[in-house]
């Protein structure tokens, strides 16, 4: 008897023991949260106010790092991800906060996320020193600090570590989320932030959670949860719809017994999704990669068929379709069964072709590479902003590098600056160009001075976008007489014609329905984004051009 009871005793403690293993083994995990954005961009405060408030919550349970992004050029001079070109006070107020971050993170780490919670609140007042000591913090300190410069080389450390994690993750946008070191792309609502950050905690390395750990006795009457069974953390679960269990590249995720506390994710195979593509190497600013990416979150089972224009299939595509501008990205009949179609559907994201065509066509997609236009060879049309300083300094190297070929001997391009204006929708949805620029007034009357002086000065135009670069300031007369340009003639033509002539200038800009900078055409067909684009141009490939960002 005594035997059977020691047996008892130890069966006993053995299922003890198994239990409080497992449970110990089931405890949430630590999440490691990265976040990478620069001081002072709305989007990163939002994230940034979010992920403090989850801190809280979860503790020592989240790792939580922010990581501040920024730049430098040749001069080694600091340069901001938050730019406004018709304000530098934004990046120059974005470079000092960011510096001013870092020191705090540095020196005063526990008081750096109440720092923020309270800065937050009014990021474009330019006196920190009162969010400092309400968090804690002596600005004196802090202030030393910055003029021993060590605030900049902490700041250049970090740009350091966030280009290393730039080059490995290659971000699209800014800001960045890392959670256990992989980018996470999902809502940035804060209950589907919290459920990314959960998953992991209550996963450990699982691929998903097995099941709500219910277990019911004699037919269903005593239902009891195994200890070491979780669906959720500090009250959060890692779904709240099924978006939340979008997180595996392969899989349809689906929120299981949603809106409630055993809320938890399942997964199955996707549909098949077969998607045709019609585009040209010469489209660079296509960004094909980048939309496949995309277009893979919501359809899982997505099969791509990448077509060459040139090619006898990209011939028949252009002539069935009667194709106006690249890239073309066209379904198959088989998206009807994926479970994104009717959301694309009802967004009007994709169309049937025809009722006698099962084909669907992504509507979303920009034309880059246009085929109703006439080809210009060698020629790039540029739009700009007369007051805008990216406009200006693309001006200006452009037309170095347009001369630097010519005096060479070398091939050079013909080179068409278009000014941009603003436009407005009546109430009928019709859009109409609008005498305006972001400028306003000042902008639009040295708009209208540049095309008076291209039209009667052909010989001089460029020497005044280049005098004119030098410094913005500079009074436009003084510049004109320099250069032998009559102040008169060209405010007397202003006054008469400059109106017609500004809204001619523009029309480009308009029908192309350009309205960021920097924006260009290149042989009067492929739109082109970005100053990084028009570098993969093969004739600018070819050349070479110094033209940049900065």
């Amino acid at each position: 008897m005594k035997n059977k009871k020691n047996i008892f005793v130890g069966l006993f403690a053995a299922i003890v023991l198994v239990v409080a293993l497992l449970y110990l083994i089931n405890l949430p995990k630590t999440v490691s949260v990265e976040l990478y954005g620069t001081s002072t961009h709305p989007k990163t405060l939002e994230i940034e106010n979010k992920l403090i408030i989850l801190k809280e919550k979860f503790g020592d349970k989240m790792d939580f790092s922010i990581n501040l992004a920024a730049d430098k050029n040749e001069k080694g001079e600091f340069i901001s991800y938050n730019v406004d070109p018709e304000n530098p006070s934004v990046a120059q107020l974005d470079i000092a906060e960011n510096t001013i971050q870092v020191l705090i993170k540095e020196y005063y780490p526990n008081q750096y996320l109440e720092y923020l919670t309270l800065r937050n609140q009014n990021i474009a007042d330019p006196d920190s020193s009162k969010y400092m000591r309400a968090a804690g913090i002596d600005p004196k300190k802090i202030e030393e600090l910055l003029e021993s410069k060590e605030g900049s080389e902490l700041l250049s450390t970090e740009i350091d570590r966030f280009n290393a994690v730039q080059e490995e993750y290659g971000f699209d946008a800014m800001p960045a989320l890392l959670i256990n070191d992989t980018e996470y792309v999902g809502s940035t609502e804060i209950l589907s932030l919290a459920a990314a950050l959960v998953k992991p905690m209550l996963r450990g390395n699982a691929e998903e959670l097995t099941g709500t750990g219910e277990v019911s006795l004699f037919g269903g009457s005593i239902t009891f949860t195994l200890p070491w069974k979780k669906t959720s953390y500090a009250g959060i679960n890692e779904c709240y719809t099924d978006l939340d269990c979008n997180d595996k590249l392969d899989k349809n995720g689906f929120c299981k017994e949603k809106g409630t506390e055993k809320a938890y994710c399942r997964y199955e195979e996707p549909e098949e999704v077969s998607l045709t593509i019609l585009t040209d190497e010469t489209c660079v600013s296509c960004h094909v990669d980048k939309a496949i990416e995309l277009l893979e979150k919501d359809f899982k089972g997505l099969t791509v068929t990448t077509v060459d224009l040139d090619s006898d299939e990209g011939k028949e595509i252009i002539e069935k379709y009667k194709v106006r501008a690249l890239p073309l990205f066209i379904f198959d009949e088989d998206v009807t069964k994926s479970r994104a179609f009717e959301t694309y559907t009802q967004s009007e994201l994709i169309t049937k072709v025809s009722d006698d065509d099962p084909h669907y066509i992504l509507t979303q997609s920009e034309g880059r590479k246009l085929f109703t236009r006439p080809v210009e060879e060698n020629t790039l049309h540029v739009f700009v902003n007369a007051h805008n300083p990216l406009s200006v300094a693309l001006e200006k190297e452009l037309i170095e590098r347009k001369r630097a070929l010519e005096a060479a001997g070398e091939e050079s391009f013909n080179l068409s600056i278009h000014h941009v204006l603003l436009v407005e929708e009546d109430d009928e949805g019709n859009v109409h160009m609008i005498m305006e620029t972001p400028g306003g007034i000042p902008e639009i009357e040295e708009s209208v001075r540049q095309i008076v002086i291209e039209k009667y000065y052909p010989d001089k135009y460029y020497d005044y976008l280049l005098k004119r670069a030098e410094n913005l300031e500079r009074d436009h007369e003084e510049i004109m007489n320099e250069l032998g340009i009559d102040p008169n003639q060209v405010e007397l033509a202003a006054k008469n014609e400059g109106e017609a002539l500004m809204r001619e200038n523009a029309v480009l800009a308009f029908d192309l329905q350009v309205s960021s900078l920097p924006v260009f055409l290149w042989e009067n067909q492929v739109i082109v984004l970005s100053v990084l684009d028009l570098q993969k141009i093969p004739f600018f490939e070819r050349v070479g051009t110094t033209v940049s960002n900065e």
